[in-house]
């Protein structure tokens, strides 16, 4: 089995193995340019985001029906996507943890991003949260409607094709911001 890759080496050694062991090397060659070519693009996107000023500092939160929400801190997939994207992760732990709306309140986030393991699509999961959660209204990121999804598909194994995308996308939001 291949290791879960966390960086840009990491994932096109992955790619470059799998190649191999699939007798497909002209395959993996061009994903690998297509890989590099997105991380001088998002690499371009963090410089464009800190001329702008300090980074966006980011929540990330898992939302499982009937469990109370978790949020992604430093080593996770969340943080790679926030920290590729340009943003600053405001956790301040490892892992997942449980916080309440109050210590959320107290990290004042400006970009709160939200995933959800549900099997049912929510219309309006940004509304649902500010809901269930009021006290994120009184945050940057909910003062200024900066709630955003993140598909959860990028979460799964590591750095991968739809993390990369998903950081692509919010770093292009933290642009317009």
């Amino acid at each position: 089995s291949l290791p879960s890759a966390n960086t840009q080496a990491e994932l096109v050694s992955n790619v470059e193995l799998l190649g191999k062991l699939l007798s497909r090397e002209s395959q993996a060659n061009e994903l690998q340019k297509k890989i590099n070519l997105s991380f001088e693009q998002l690499d371009a996107k963090q410089q464009t985001i800190a001329q702008l000023g300090d980074a966006p500092k980011v929540l990330f939160l898992l939302l499982q029906q009937d469990r109370p929400a978790r949020v992604g801190g430093d080593n996770t997939a969340a943080d790679i996507i926030i920290k590729l994207a340009g943003g600053q992760n405001v956790a301040g732990f490892d892992g997942y943890k449980s916080v309440s709306q109050e210590g959320i309140l107290a990290l004042q986030p400006d970009v709160i991003l939200i995933s959800s393991r549900s099997e049912t699509e929510k219309s309006d999961p940004v509304n649902d949260l500010l809901q269930a959660m009021p006290l994120l209204n009184h945050t940057p990121a909910g003062e200024y409607k900066q709630i955003m999804n993140l598909p959860p598909q990028a979460l799964i194994g590591g750095l991968g094709l739809s993390a990369i995308t998903a950081a692509d996308k919010l770093a292009s939001d933290f642009i317009s911001i």
